[in-house]
């Protein structure tokens, strides 16, 4: 069950990787456009605003210029220059113009020593110097910057047109039209702003002194200055949108644009948190979208997941039914060939028993009791009775599953103590064997009697391969995760017809061997996680690799 888990948490991550990874990017890339394209819009919004506020600060100047023009041509005021009997009539036209207008403090007729000959503001300032009357001295109409005249302490804007009679020159007029303009008309220009809750716009000279109060500062004209990035960026640049600090020290998103026949700077700033709200309104909108898709795709990746690792549940479990009988089909098959094999084996041994003990019967009936020849049937029958024991005992080990005693063991020590036990064969059998054993070998995780049972076998097995003797060739050493060990022979080889079936139950080419010995190797060897390599060549010899898994521990061996 636990390996079907993890079955499912790997496809689960697979598909969850393969699903999440392009809806992510598709949705950080769609957030950077979505973005990109509003921050475009938001500053083009702002920026269109500024130019669209300095369209309208310009054309409202140009009008009270268009104003002044035509006032200082009425014949009313043209007359009051010379004729003191026009004067009331022209207090009249330019205290209507200042009623209706609602654009001026003050509208005034000088003569050239700008003193007022007639002013809306009545008698009280009759005689007086009109301020700044010069400025229509040069024959045309000008608008004075936002400036303090003494003794006035508040801002003034002055409007000057030259009045020409006439009588007078045609290069000097012969009086002047002065017009103080309210600045609250200018501020009501700038502030008429309809963007969010927090934006404004406001004027601002070349010095940096405010032209025009602000939205959150009033009685600021020409008493303070702006120092901020937007209005040094305006001075340098004319135009632009940025992020930077305002006059409160407060971060907004400020469009500016230079107005050059004024001189001036005009500020359109909003904080830019609320400037830019859409984006983060989209940014939202986005991740609640990617959040939304990546549940979906994850509850449609454990729905799958879920199907695909419960068919290969079924799947499984009917391999596994058709294994189980496949290895009962197996098994009877098995016992059958065994049984037929311990017949055999075990019968040869019996008939050669009862054949000796009938003759030796026979003999006593007769009367002939021959010493030497009842001595060589007896020596028969215990021949024939060893070699049924070694093929029952043979038999016991393989079909015998004792339960394993595995702990951190040392190869070359079982090599060792297994050549100890062997070495009566080797003296009788006239066998050179050569130890290459590795150094600091890492411990394997092994049952120490069944290893040194199954090198026992594979070496006998070489033994009885070199019948008229030869080298066996025993080495140990590392490879990757494997410990390993080499019996390389000088025998007959093994043919190939017979390679693949030498772990077979009672197959064997020797006379007189019960088949089972590699077997049993096979067994115990299968039981310890190992692998088992053959190489042989007829007539050359051959070679018996056992690799065995490495244990967690190192030692020397």
């Amino acid at each position: 069950m636990r390996k079907y888990v993890g079955w499912q948490i790997v496809i689960s991550l697979a598909f969850a990787v393969l699903s999440l990874v392009p809806i992510l990017v598709i949705s950080h890339l769609s957030l950077l456009g979505f973005r990109s394209v509003l921050y475009q819009s938001i500053t083009n919004n702002l920026f269109q605003t500024t130019v669209d506020k300095a369209a309208r600060i310009s054309q409202w100047l140009h009008e009270r210029a268009s104003d002044a023009r035509g006032m200082s041509e009425v014949e009313a005021v043209r007359d009051a220059v010379h004729d003191e009997a026009a004067r009331p009539e022209a207090e009249r036209f330019l205290k209507a113009i200042k009623r209706t207008y609602g654009y001026y403090s003050e509208v005034c007729v000088a003569n050239l020593s700008g003193e007022r000959l007639v002013s809306t503001e009545g008698k009280a300032l009759a005689g007086r110097v009109c301020p700044n009357f010069s400025y229509a001295l040069s024959g045309d109409v000008t608008i004075s910057d936002v400036q303090i005249m003494p003794p006035d302490t508040e801002p003034e804007m002055f409007l000057a047109a030259p009045i020409r009679t006439a009588s007078g020159s045609a290069k000097r007029p012969d009086g002047v039209l002065m017009a103080r303009i309210d600045l609250l008309q200018l501020d009501s220009i700038a502030s008429d702003i309809h963007i969010g809750k927090t934006a404004e716009a406001y004027l601002v000279n070349s010095s940096g002194y405010f032209l025009t109060d602000t939205r959150f500062r009033h009685g600021v004209r020409l008493r303070e200055k702006v120092n901020t990035q937007g209005f040094r960026d305006c001075l340098k640049n004319r135009q632009g949108v940025g992020i930077y600090r305002d006059y409160r020290n407060e971060t907004v998103l400020g469009s500016y644009l230079y107005l050059p026949d004024r001189n001036w700077c005009l500020l359109v700033e909003q904080d830019r948190d609320e400037a830019l709200r859409p984006m983060r309104d989209i940014q939202r909108r986005v991740v609640l979208f990617t959040i939304l898709a990546m549940v979906v795709v994850l509850g449609f990746v454990v729905a799958t997941s879920t199907l695909v690792v419960d068919r290969i549940r079924r799947g499984d479990a009917q391999l596994e039914q058709q294994r189980k009988e496949l290895t009962r089909a197996e098994k009877l098959a098995s016992t059958g060939r065994m049984a037929a094999g311990i017949a055999h084996e075990i019968n040869n041994p019996i008939n050669s028993i009862m054949n000796c003990a009938t003759l030796m019967q026979g003999k006593i009936r007769r009367g002939e009791f021959e010493p030497e020849y009842f001595n060589r049937f007896l020596n028969s029958i215990e021949k024939e009775c060893r070699r049924t024991a070694r093929t029952i005992r043979d038999f016991l080990d393989f079909s015998r599953e004792t339960e394993a005693k595995f702990a951190l063991t040392g190869i070359n020590a079982v090599v060792e103590e297994t050549m100890v036990l062997l070495e009566p064969e080797v003296v009788r059998r006239r066998v050179e064997v050569r130890r290459e054993l590795a150094d600091r070998l890492p411990e394997v995780n092994a049952d120490r009697e069944q290893l040194k049972q199954a090198f026992r076998n594979v070496v006998l097995n070489a033994y009885e391969a070199m019948t008229g003797g030869g080298r066996l060739v025993i080495r140990t050493l590392r490879q990757g995760e494997w410990v390993v060990t080499e019996f390389a022979d000088t025998g007959a080889g093994i043919s190939t017809e017979n390679l693949n079936r030498i772990f077979d139950p009672f197959f064997t080419t020797k006379s007189g061997g019960s088949g089972l010995g590699l077997s049993v190797v096979y067994g115990i060897i299968d039981r310890h996680n190992g692998k088992i390599e053959i190489e042989s060549e007829p007539g050359r010899g051959t070679r018996f690799v056992i690799k065995l898994p490495r244990a967690k521990s190192r030692s020397s061996g």
